[in-house]
């Protein structure tokens, strides 16, 4: 009787046993994998980013653009005068800090079964290149709003209410972080790491090395007022090592044709973006028509072409767009045509949008000599100045048919002209007005980064726009975002010590701390 009690036992547990594991994959839903291919989540990422970096007319996401002067509405004009409404920017700072979450997830999944890979090169890439995706989306975050969550921030449920870092104390550490991935990088034994499913360098780990010391560069150069020490050794180490040297070698994404197609297509393409209340700003088109520039017909589209007409930084509506004068053209210009498609039928949405490029890294270089660094190529400011203005042009050249051609003859020319030719004064009594100018051309129309290159150096100056007939001040316009009305309510006391630190109210008009002059 024994014996057959303890068979009972033995096959009841072995019973047991294996329903148990029945009925654990019955109740794992593929549907929803636990873990997944993190080459997946970096393409994701990446588009998700590029969505919040060009500015796309949401009410709830990058309001950049319109700040920086680029764009201007003509129906609700609120924004032209900066007042902004409701919760504008919860939707644009929540969207940041999920894909902050993302990035930290992503890089743990690199060493998740069954995902882990053998070649310990490729992943100590893989893991460097969501560590630099992560450090630049700080700076986008930081560089606009100032003090913000950072060294408590992503810890999960027990960090619903982290304090905010100083931008002082946030920088050094996202220098220090990039100083230590290019390392990583630079010692890996392989160059591979997530192929064609990283959307801004196919995989290419030496490429994202480049990326992250022209990243640093920006970087020491954004606090050299503000931190000369640290900015100076930081410019210093990145001279040192591999820059973007080329038009070639610039960090570019492209929308899908299909499939995660570009916000900057107009609504009735199916685009996210309400383009038609959205037209060319009077500050920028007066800035590339006093210069007759030649990338204005790829920057810009209006019926009646060059020169085109912008609208001014003002409050008061105009609802039909149409030409008094007639023949149907509209009487503003709207963003060019490549920039919402590649053939000019908006249904596209090819066209490679600016991570970072040459120009931007030429700029910096011409800074650098200004400010007394030896150019790593022996060049001087002029011949960095002009390598940024001849890169942007080539950028602004259309591809395919040839109908938009910016030939090295219109590139001489414009340069040759006073009002841009590095040295002659009516470019510029300063190298910052220079430098700053042909930078806020250049980035257009990604308002993110011209937003604090045009703080930083204060040119080109910007319009104050007129509010009920009469014109505001160059103090009224803003210089900052401000915190969210969910931060402000939900983490009242740590919102609370950060609006203390820029003078007790969260405006618009109080400076970052890198922004000193």
């Amino acid at each position: 009787m024994k014996r057959i009690n303890k068979w009972l036992v033995s096959l009841l547990t072995v019973v047991l046993v294996s329903c148990t594991d029945d009925f654990q994959e019955i109740n794992q839903d593929d549907r929803f994998p636990s873990v997944v291919d993190p080459a997946y989540i970096l393409s994701g990422i990446q588009i998700d980013a590029m969505e919040r970096y060009v500015f796309t007319s949401d009410l709830f996401n990058n309001q950049t653009g319109g700040i920086v002067q680029y764009f201007a509405k003509h129906l609700y004009t609120n924004e032209n005068i900066y007042n902004f409404r409701g919760t504008m920017f919860d939707s644009y700072w929540g969207q940041h800090y999920n894909a902050l979450s993302r990035i930290r997830e992503a890089a743990k999944m690199v060493e998740t079964p069954p995902y882990q890979i053998a070649d310990e090169g490729t992943k100590t890439n893989q893991k460097a290149i969501f560590e630099i995706m992560e450090v630049w989306t700080w700076t986008q975050i930081t560089d606009q709003f100032g003090d913000v969550p950072y060294t408590d921030a992503l810890t999960g449920l027990d960090g619903l209410q982290p304090s905010y870092t100083p931008q002082s104390e946030i920088y050094p550490d996202l220098i220090n972080r990039l100083t230590k991935t290019i390392a990583d990088i630079n010692g890996s034994e392989s160059n591979d790491s997530f192929g064609d499913s990283d959307l801004f360098l196919a995989g290419d780990a030496s490429a994202w090395a480049r990326f992250a010391n022209s990243l640093k560069l920006r970087l020491g150069m954004r606090i050299i007022d503000a931190n000369p020490t640290l900015g100076a050794s930081t410019v210093n180490e990145a001279l040192s090592d591999p820059l973007i040297s080329s038009y070639e070698e610039s960090v570019q994404f492209s929308f899908g044709k299909t499939t995660n197609r570009s916000p900057l297509r107009r609504t009735n393409d199916g685009g996210t973006a309400g383009w038609e209340d959205v037209v060319a700003c009077k500050t920028f088109t007066d800035i590339v028509n006093d210069r007759n520039d030649p990338r204005r017909s790829s920057m810009l589209y209006d019926w009646s072409h060059e020169p085109y007409s912008g609208y001014p930084v003002t409050d008061v509506a105009y609802p039909n767009l149409n030409s008094t004068a007639g023949g149907g053209y509209y009487e503003w210009a709207f963003l060019g045509w490549n920039f919402r498609s590649f053939d000019r039928d908006e249904s596209d949405g090819v066209w490679p949008h600016n991570v970072m490029d040459f120009a931007e890294v030429s700029f910096l270089l011409a800074e650098a000599v200004e400010r007394g660094f030896t150019s790593p190529v022996g060049q001087t400011a002029e011949e960095h100045y002009n390598d940024g203005v001849t890169s942007s042009m080539r950028y602004h050249t259309y591809y395919g048919d040839g109908w938009q051609t910016i030939t090295d003859a219109d590139i001489a020319a414009y340069l040759a002209q006073p009002n841009v030719a590095y040295t002659n004064a009516a470019s510029g009594a300063t190298w910052q007005e220079k430098i700053g100018i042909q930078k806020y051309i250049s980035f257009y129309p990604y308002g993110s980064e011209a937003f604090s290159e045009q703080r930083r150096l204060d040119f080109p100056v910007l319009t104050p726009p007129t509010k009920g007939g009469v014109q505001m001040s160059q103090s009224d316009i803003p210089v900052r975002l401000p915190y969210p009305t969910n931060e402000v309510l939900l983490n009242s006391e740590n919102t609370a010590v950060a609006i203390d630190r820029i003078g007790g109210e969260n405006n618009m008009t109080s400076r970052v701390w890198w922004d000193v002059n």
